[in-house]
């Protein structure tokens, strides 16, 4: 049997029976029990609404390098981040990108380094002057 005769069969099972016999735990059957409250069910037109309420969410410090390391993967944020812990909430499988959140809204999506890209990447590499920035002269 393959599983899409399983699945077949259990639905046919589901409707067939479980759904219209009485359940000790709700006192009536669940079709019912269902229908009677379907009223306050929310739907959702965009299904965005719903991935989001189900990110997995964790809290992570932006390292010098302005990236965050989370299963064993870095991903770039924004040097802004620098040295603060942050919001994350990211998809249960393995993400190729996750979000950033401040009070509860979204403000940065953050990819995946790539290390092969990475190591040819080309960077403009201007020198600091601190002494412009209000250093001490010749440093």
């Amino acid at each position: 049997m393959d599983l899409d005769v399983l699945n077949q069969r259990f639905e046919a099972w589901l409707a067939r029976d479980y759904h219209h016999k009485v359940h000790s735990s709700i006192n009536e059957a669940p079709m019912i029990f269902y229908l009677r409250g379907s009223d306050r069910i929310k739907h959702f037109s965009d299904p965005r609404i719903i991935d989001e309420a189900f990110l997995i969410r964790v809290t992570r410090k932006v390292k010098s390098d302005a990236t965050i390391s989370l299963h064993n993967a870095l991903f770039e944020a924004s040097p802004m981040f620098i040295g603060k812990s942050v919001d994350i909430r990211y998809p249960n499988e393995c993400p190729d990108e996750i979000y950033l959140y401040e009070n509860s809204v979204r403000i940065l999506t953050c990819k995946k380094v790539i290390m092969t890209d990475n190591a040819i990447a080309r960077r403009n590499n201007n020198p600091i002057s601190y002494s412009a920035l209000g250093g001490v002269p010749h440093v």
